[in-house]
């Protein structure tokens, strides 16, 4: 005869669990016996392919990140560098056939431009020609293809002349960017 649980209110034995509930607690003891004796063949290479395939992922994630980093530093430089010659452009394009007005000394008096060349392109509608022409004739060649100097990037300039107008196309194949933008004379406000 069995004695009683007393902590069962007591009853005499307690209920069975049922066959599923039985067989999963049989598994999990036989889990415990199975950690405690260690890790089988297949378990170990499940793991090691897991393993690896997660830090394959890793290094690949990690070295396109890098890639993408260092692309978008020379997009950077080479955007940079090609925003500064643009603007040398654009001052070249305020100085050209000024004669009083236009240097950095000059900024307070009134801006004056000579008449007697202005006149024929303005005339013939020819202003982006000849600040073209201008441009090729100066020292510091800002025509000429440059170089970004910590990216190694070729940077190469189109000009196409339109009436009054320069377009101005600067292209870096290399990583590819362009920057174009129109440039007008300042001059053209004083064709007579």
């Amino acid at each position: 005869m069995t004695r009683p649980f007393p902590f069962l209110g007591g009853r005499q034995r307690p209920p069975r669990p049922p066959k599923a509930r039985r067989r999963f607690l049989l598994w999990i003891g036989s889990a415990a016996r199975r950690t405690r004796s260690g890790y089988s063949l297949p378990e170990v290479m499940i793991a090691s392919a897991i393993l690896a395939a997660v830090v394959t992922s890793s290094v690949r994630m990690t070295s396109s990140s890098v890639l993408g980093m260092n692309r978008s530093k020379l997009h950077q430089q080479a955007s940079s560098a090609m925003a500064a010659r643009m603007e040398t452009l654009r001052y070249e394009a305020f100085r050209y056939l000024c004669s009083q007005g236009c240097e950095h000394d000059q900024l307070t008096e009134e801006r004056l431009y000579d008449i007697a060349l202005l006149r024929p392109y303005c005339l013939a509608a020819d202003l982006g020609s000849s600040f073209y022409d201008h441009l090729q004739q100066l020292e510091s060649a800002p025509h000429q293809p440059f170089t970004v100097t910590d990216a190694e990037i070729l940077v190469t300039p189109h000009f196409s002349p339109s009436g009054n107008q320069l377009l101005a196309t600067l292209d870096a194949p290399g990583i590819p960017h362009t920057l174009t933008t129109t440039l007008v004379p300042s001059a053209q406000a004083w064709c007579p």
